[in-house]
């Protein structure tokens, strides 16, 4: 008696939870709220592409300003070789002019 009354209630729990299936909405979109549900990804959207491109300017720009960087490291790095080339050649310059005035004093 007790294993009918189990599967009598089992049976009851059953047809409830089917009844409870049955009349619960439905989670598709009704054609009423497609719309609604568009301009709402549309709204979610728009500020995406807005932050996408603004990253993306920026990204640009700081390529731009690296490359730029890049460039003056580049000619300051080579500045001071080039300075130190300049002197020795101008010191060369300036011991031949002396080497022609000694020249020059010693025939008179």
């Amino acid at each position: 008696m007790a294993l009918q009354s189990s599967s009598l209630l089992d049976r009851e729990l059953e047809e409830e939870e089917l009844v409870a299936i049955q009349t619960r909405p439905s989670r598709e979109p009704t054609p009423q709220s497609r719309p609604r549900i568009e301009e709402m990804f549309s709204q979610i959207l728009r500020p995406q592409e807005t932050t996408a491109k603004s990253l993306e300017s920026k990204l640009i720009e700081n390529t731009r300003s690296l490359d730029e960087n890049t460039r003056s490291l580049d000619e300051n790095t080579r500045s001071p070789e080039n300075r130190k080339a300049d002197m020795a050649y101008k010191q060369f310059e300036q011991i031949a002019e002396i080497s022609d005035l000694v020249e020059r004093i010693s025939t008179l």
